[in-house]
């Protein structure tokens, strides 16, 4: 970290062995870069890239059941985005793509089970303009468009390749000096491929914890 600008990095690992059950061995790992660079004051541009090697826990609700093995993919994960800031008005984007390559297994029965089924890679735009109402307080509004593909189609012949969008409204706060959160609410819809499935919409309500984005005034 500079006076101005910053570059960041990791490398990280995970490696577990069991004494009686070595089918449960797993090794993970990753490796990634990031950076910030300032154009002026609260106007910067950003993004990251970065690579890991992952191990679904057996509890995982989205882990295969009866696998002998715990399942194991790659994630490929990339960003860029923009934030700009004018008084109290601040403008951002940010486009997110997201790779998940997974691994064959089999079940105990002797199944065959192709990785393939799940590998799939998201591209995903948000936007997003908030304007301060005091140093404490802030209102905004907000966007989100995705599409997520399928490397095959699944075991019936469904097409799950989708197109999500999301438009919401919501707060952010100051809690203590120290820790800031937000509330927002809104519509989302996802609407599918192949004609078989319905397209879907409904409401969205989410909070989190944003202690790390202070809002610039």
């Amino acid at each position: 970290t500079w006076s101005r600008h910053q570059l960041g990095g990791f490398v990280r690992g995970a490696f577990n062995r069991f004494a009686d059950n070595s089918t449960e061995n797993t090794e993970e790992y990753g490796a990634g870069v990031n950076g910030r660079l300032d154009v002026v004051r609260q106007t910067y541009l950003y993004g990251g890239v970065d690579y890991q090697k992952l191990t679904e826990q057996r509890t995982d609700p989205t882990s295969p059941y009866g696998v002998v093995r715990p399942n194991e993919y790659e994630l490929f994960r990339a960003n860029v985005g923009a934030v700009r800031g004018v008084n109290r008005l601040r403008l951002s984007g940010r486009l997110d793509y997201n790779d998940f390559s997974y691994s064959d297994n089999v079940l105990v029965n002797g199944t065959f089970l192709s990785g393939l089924q799940r590998s799939r890679n998201a591209l995903t735009g948000t936007g997003r303009a908030e304007y301060a109402l005091s140093p404490a307080v802030s209102a905004f509004v907000g966007g989100k468009f995705g599409r997520t593909r399928y490397d095959v189609p699944s075991q019936g012949g469904f097409d799950r390749d989708s197109k999500e969008s999301s438009y919401t409204v919501g707060t952010s706060f100051d809690l203590t000096r120290l820790s800031r959160g937000e509330i927002e609410g809104g519509v989302v819809s996802r609407s599918f491929d192949d004609p078989r499935f319905q397209s879907v919409k409904g409401a969205t309500l989410s909070g989190r914890d944003i202690s790390d984005q202070p809002l610039e005034i």
